[in-house]
C-alpha cells in the first residue's frame, strides 16, 4: 500500500509502523468482533488508528489505510509535517 501511494505522496515512504495489536477476545464464533490498534509515526509525530470488525484482515487493511489517509490529509494541512529527506526526481 505504502509503495503504491507513495508515487504520489513521496514523504509516506518515510511514515514507519510503531506498533500493532488486536487485543484477544474472550468469544468465540465468526461474528465476533476484533479491535485493530495501530501506531504510526514519522519525524517525531505520532498517530493512531483503531478500526473494529469481524474479519481481522479486513479491520487491520482498514486501519493501515485510515492511518495514510490521516497523515495524507494532515500533511495538505500543514506541509512541514510531510518534511523529508532530499528527493531526486527519476532520471529521463
Amino acid at each position: 500500500m505504502r509503495n503504491a501511494i507513495g508515487e504520489d505522496y513521496p514523504y509516506i515512504r518515510y511514515v514507519k509502523l510503531l506498533h500493532f495489536t488486536v487485543p484477544t477476545t474472550q468469544r468465540l464464533g465468526s461474528d465476533t468482533e476484533v479491535v485493530v490498534h495501530t501506531e504510526f509515526g514519522f519525524n517525531g509525530f505520532r498517530w493512531t488508528s483503531i478500526t473494529r470488525g469481524t474479519d481481522v484482515l479486513k479491520a487491520g487493511e482498514k486501519a493501515f489505510a485510515d492511518a495514510y489517509k490521516y497523515y495524507i490529509l494532515r500533511v495538505a494541512r500543514e506541509p512541514s509535517m510531510g518534511i523529508q529527506p532530499p528527493y531526486e526526481p527519476p532520471y529521463a
